[in-house]
Protein backbone atom coordinates (compact mmCIF):
# COMPACT_ATOMS: atom_id res chain seq x y z
CA UNK A 1 0.00 0.00 0.00
CA UNK A 2 3.00 2.19 0.29
CA UNK A 3 2.64 2.59 -3.51
CA UNK A 4 0.17 4.64 -3.03
CA UNK A 5 1.27 8.06 -2.48
CA UNK A 6 -1.62 10.35 -3.11
CA UNK A 7 -5.03 10.27 -2.83
CA UNK A 8 -7.56 9.68 -6.10
CA UNK A 9 -11.37 11.34 -5.64
CA UNK A 10 -13.90 10.22 -8.19
CA UNK A 11 -17.03 11.36 -9.05
CA UNK A 12 -20.00 11.42 -11.41
CA UNK A 13 -20.14 12.80 -14.69
CA UNK A 14 -22.50 15.97 -14.30
CA UNK A 15 -23.34 15.40 -18.09
CA UNK A 16 -24.41 11.61 -17.85
CA UNK A 17 -26.50 12.76 -14.49
CA UNK A 18 -29.80 12.48 -16.56
CA UNK A 19 -28.76 9.18 -17.30
CA UNK A 20 -28.33 8.14 -14.03
CA UNK A 21 -31.78 9.80 -13.00
CA UNK A 22 -33.66 7.91 -16.02
CA UNK A 23 -31.85 4.60 -15.08
CA UNK A 24 -33.18 5.25 -11.28
CA UNK A 25 -36.11 6.02 -12.04
CA UNK A 26 -37.05 3.02 -13.96
CA UNK A 27 -35.64 0.92 -11.29
CA UNK A 28 -37.45 2.13 -8.83
CA UNK A 29 -40.72 2.39 -10.34
CA UNK A 30 -40.71 -1.08 -11.48
CA UNK A 31 -40.18 -2.21 -8.04
CA UNK A 32 -43.01 0.26 -6.94
CA UNK A 33 -45.19 -1.92 -9.47
CA UNK A 34 -44.30 -5.21 -8.43
CA UNK A 35 -45.08 -3.92 -4.87
CA UNK A 36 -48.48 -2.39 -5.89
CA UNK A 37 -49.55 -5.42 -8.29
CA UNK A 38 -49.25 -7.84 -5.04
CA UNK A 39 -51.02 -5.41 -3.31
CA UNK A 40 -54.25 -5.32 -5.95
CA UNK A 41 -54.46 -8.64 -6.42
CA UNK A 42 -54.03 -9.74 -2.40
CA UNK A 43 -56.87 -6.81 -1.59
CA UNK A 44 -58.95 -7.97 -4.58
CA UNK A 45 -59.19 -11.78 -3.70
CA UNK A 46 -59.98 -10.61 -0.02
CA UNK A 47 -62.78 -7.93 -0.87
CA UNK A 48 -66.55 -8.72 -2.21
CA UNK A 49 -67.48 -7.85 -5.37
CA UNK A 50 -69.88 -4.90 -4.51
CA UNK A 51 -67.03 -3.36 -3.08
CA UNK A 52 -64.96 -2.96 -7.00
CA UNK A 53 -65.63 0.49 -7.79
CA UNK A 54 -64.57 1.53 -4.07
CA UNK A 55 -61.72 -0.52 -4.29
CA UNK A 56 -60.37 0.59 -7.84
CA UNK A 57 -60.30 4.17 -6.31
CA UNK A 58 -58.78 3.55 -3.07
CA UNK A 59 -56.21 1.59 -5.37
CA UNK A 60 -55.89 4.73 -8.06
CA UNK A 61 -54.97 6.91 -5.09
CA UNK A 62 -52.99 5.20 -3.55
CA UNK A 63 -50.59 4.49 -6.44
CA UNK A 64 -50.62 7.86 -7.48
CA UNK A 65 -49.34 8.63 -3.88
CA UNK A 66 -46.56 5.97 -3.78
CA UNK A 67 -45.43 6.83 -7.47
CA UNK A 68 -45.06 10.36 -6.95
CA UNK A 69 -43.37 9.66 -3.43
CA UNK A 70 -40.78 7.27 -5.38
CA UNK A 71 -40.48 9.97 -7.72
CA UNK A 72 -39.67 12.35 -5.06
CA UNK A 73 -37.53 10.03 -3.50
CA UNK A 74 -35.14 9.22 -6.26
CA UNK A 75 -34.66 13.29 -7.64
CA UNK A 76 -33.46 13.28 -3.39
CA UNK A 77 -31.24 10.75 -4.51
CA UNK A 78 -29.73 12.21 -7.68
CA UNK A 79 -28.98 15.17 -5.27
CA UNK A 80 -26.79 12.90 -3.30
CA UNK A 81 -25.32 11.49 -6.48
CA UNK A 82 -24.11 15.24 -7.67
CA UNK A 83 -22.35 15.36 -4.14
CA UNK A 84 -21.10 11.99 -4.64
CA UNK A 85 -16.90 11.05 -3.97
CA UNK A 86 -15.20 8.32 -4.01
CA UNK A 87 -12.30 8.65 -2.53
CA UNK A 88 -9.14 5.76 -3.23
CA UNK A 89 -6.53 6.17 -0.29
CA UNK A 90 -3.62 4.72 1.57
CA UNK A 91 -6.31 2.97 3.90
CA UNK A 92 -8.80 1.70 1.09
CA UNK A 93 -11.89 3.07 -0.95
CA UNK A 94 -14.51 5.27 0.92
CA UNK A 95 -17.59 6.81 -0.77
CA UNK A 96 -19.14 9.81 0.77
CA UNK A 97 -22.25 12.45 -0.29
CA UNK A 98 -24.21 14.40 1.26
CA UNK A 99 -27.62 12.55 2.58
CA UNK A 100 -25.90 9.29 2.01
CA UNK A 101 -24.07 7.16 4.97
CA UNK A 102 -20.41 7.35 5.17
CA UNK A 103 -19.06 3.87 3.64
CA UNK A 104 -15.32 2.91 3.50
CA UNK A 105 -13.77 -0.62 2.86
CA UNK A 106 -10.10 -1.55 3.69
CA UNK A 107 -7.92 -2.80 0.84
CA UNK A 108 -7.25 -6.07 2.72
CA UNK A 109 -11.09 -6.50 3.02
CA UNK A 110 -12.28 -5.48 -0.46
CA UNK A 111 -13.95 -7.72 -3.05
CA UNK A 112 -14.89 -6.17 -6.42
CA UNK A 113 -17.85 -7.30 -8.16
CA UNK A 114 -18.81 -5.83 -11.86
CA UNK A 115 -22.51 -5.84 -13.25
CA UNK A 116 -23.80 -6.41 -16.86
CA UNK A 117 -24.95 -2.65 -16.96
CA UNK A 118 -21.52 -1.51 -15.98
CA UNK A 119 -21.82 -0.53 -11.77
CA UNK A 120 -19.14 -1.97 -10.27
CA UNK A 121 -19.61 -3.45 -6.50
CA UNK A 122 -17.25 -2.80 -3.82
CA UNK A 123 -17.84 -5.38 -1.17
CA UNK A 124 -16.14 -5.71 2.16
CA UNK A 125 -15.90 -9.70 3.08
CA UNK A 126 -15.09 -9.23 6.64
CA UNK A 127 -19.14 -8.10 6.72
CA UNK A 128 -21.75 -10.71 5.94
CA UNK A 129 -23.06 -11.09 2.72
CA UNK A 130 -26.80 -10.67 4.48
CA UNK A 131 -25.74 -7.41 6.47
CA UNK A 132 -24.50 -6.04 2.86
CA UNK A 133 -27.74 -6.88 1.03
CA UNK A 134 -30.46 -5.96 4.24
CA UNK A 135 -28.09 -2.87 5.84
CA UNK A 136 -26.14 -1.61 2.88
CA UNK A 137 -23.05 -2.11 5.28
CA UNK A 138 -19.67 -3.04 3.15
CA UNK A 139 -21.42 -2.78 0.33
CA UNK A 140 -20.39 0.48 -2.32
CA UNK A 141 -21.69 0.80 -5.95
CA UNK A 142 -19.55 2.50 -8.12
CA UNK A 143 -22.53 4.10 -10.79
CA UNK A 144 -21.65 3.47 -14.51
CA UNK A 145 -21.70 7.43 -15.11
CA UNK A 146 -18.59 7.85 -12.79
CA UNK A 147 -16.05 9.94 -14.21
CA UNK A 148 -12.60 7.96 -15.77
CA UNK A 149 -14.59 4.76 -14.46
CA UNK A 150 -12.10 2.38 -15.80
CA UNK A 151 -8.54 4.23 -14.49
CA UNK A 152 -10.62 3.85 -11.30
CA UNK A 153 -11.61 0.02 -11.81
CA UNK A 154 -7.48 -0.28 -12.65
CA UNK A 155 -6.72 2.09 -9.41
CA UNK A 156 -8.87 -1.15 -7.27
CA UNK A 157 -7.43 -3.62 -9.33
CA UNK A 158 -4.15 -2.55 -8.74
CA UNK A 159 -4.07 -2.08 -5.05
CA UNK A 160 -6.57 -4.39 -4.01
CA UNK A 161 -5.30 -7.70 -1.55
CA UNK A 162 -5.28 -10.94 -2.89
CA UNK A 163 -7.27 -13.21 -0.62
Amino acid sequence: MDNLIQTHVYTIDENQMESLKRRLLIRNFMITGCILLFIDVAGYSWMSKSDLISYVFVIAFSALIILKATYSGTNKLIKSYKTFQLVLNKDGVEAKAEMMPYKKINWNNLLIGEKSNGAINLYDKSISVFMRKMYGKGWIVVQPETMNKQVLLNEIIKYQQPY
